[in-house]
């Protein structure tokens, strides 16, 4: 891989944010020695603590947190007391996370995956609010109760590069029986297995987020949460159950379609968790899926499904 961590730095702090990603992909892909990136998701509208300006715009602090622990956190009262008419405005970086991919074998993991920032500094309340006088240092890091100021960027938008994930390699270990994730562990068998696999690459289908956790007994172990470019898909169909058979399985048919490949329905609702047990048992029931003869699903989607069924799971 010709990529590394270094490089992927220089490129997003050199590539000025614009309306598309495509310049951005343009340089990734120059410096990627003939792999092909692309978008697979974007998680946005999340945003975090970012740091304070004055009331003209004048950078204070980069980082709200480090500032108010260096003013010293031990009285907040006079910390509050000594700044209240200081004018300071908090700021919020409000962002979007690009997980971007391109194939590097056969196999389902056969992939790299990149996740680059795109960061909007803006200003986001008064730092010190005489109607909230604050009892504990997250009273000014991040309030529940604040006074709003009028968002202006403080800086222009940037990329910032998160993470190179090379999943060949790291693959093993996310699906391994002591420090994997068993639900992943079973999505993927039930990706293979499925029909889905033989229309799309994986990668092209979801991004993957590796979330470290610590468990009982003190292991590190790795949980996956999974990122469908349609996933907000299945909040436009009704899933209620009313008028089951025909028309929800002409719902479930339409998911597919839209995601391009089979199943899709089946591994989104893994994730977004809009069907129960129940309400597969009846649809199964009434359409026959069962059966040798069935032409809405495989035989070898009908027995992830008679598995699931009998094993529900979620990821």
């Amino acid at each position: 891989m010709s990529l590394d961590a270094e490089k992927l730095k220089r490129i997003c702090a050199a590539t000025e944010p614009a309306a598309t990603l495509e310049p951005l992909l343009k340089n990734i892909n120059a410096a990627a020695g003939g792999r092909e990136f692309s978008l697979t998701y974007t998680d946005k509208g999340w945003y975090r603590v970012g740091g304070i300006v004055t009331a003209t715009g004048e950078r204070v602090a980069d980082d709200l947190e480090q500032w108010v622990r260096a003013q010293g956190e031990d009285d907040i009262i006079s910390l509050a007391a000594q700044y209240a008419d200081s004018g300071y405005l908090a700021t919020a970086i409000s962002g979007k996370t690009f997980f971007l991919s391109a194939s590097s074998g056969p196999r389902a993991l056969d992939f790299i995956q990149i996740e680059v920032e795109e960061l909007r500094e803006v200003t986001d309340r008064e730092l010190f609010d005489h109607d909230n006088v604050p009892d504990t240092i997250e009273d000014i890091i991040d309030p529940m109760e604040c006074r709003p100021v009028k968002q202006t960027p403080v800086a222009p938008p940037v990329y910032q590069f998160k993470q190179l994930l090379d999943f060949s390699a790291i693959g093993e270990e996310l699906t391994s029986e002591y420090a994997g994730d068993p639900a992943f562990r079973r999505f993927l068998r039930d990706w293979e297995q499925s029909s889905a696999s033989g229309e799309l690459p994986f990668h092209k289908c979801w991004a993957v987020e590796v979330l470290p956790v610590l468990a009982d007994v003190g292991e590190h172990k790795s949980k996956v949460r999974l990122w469908s470019p349609h996933g907000a898909a299945v909040h436009t169909y009704d899933m209620s159950g009313r008028g089951m058979g025909g028309g929800i399985v002409k719902m479930l048919a339409s998911l597919d379609r839209e995601a391009g490949y089979p199943m899709a329905w089946y591994f989104l609702m893994l994730t977004k968790k809009f069907l129960s047990p129940a309400m597969l048992i009846s649809i199964r029931e009434e359409m026959g899926w069962s059966q040798r003869d069935s032409t809405f699903l495989a035989a070898n989607d009908r027995r992830i499904l008679e598995s699931w069924i009998e094993a529900p799971y979620t990821i």
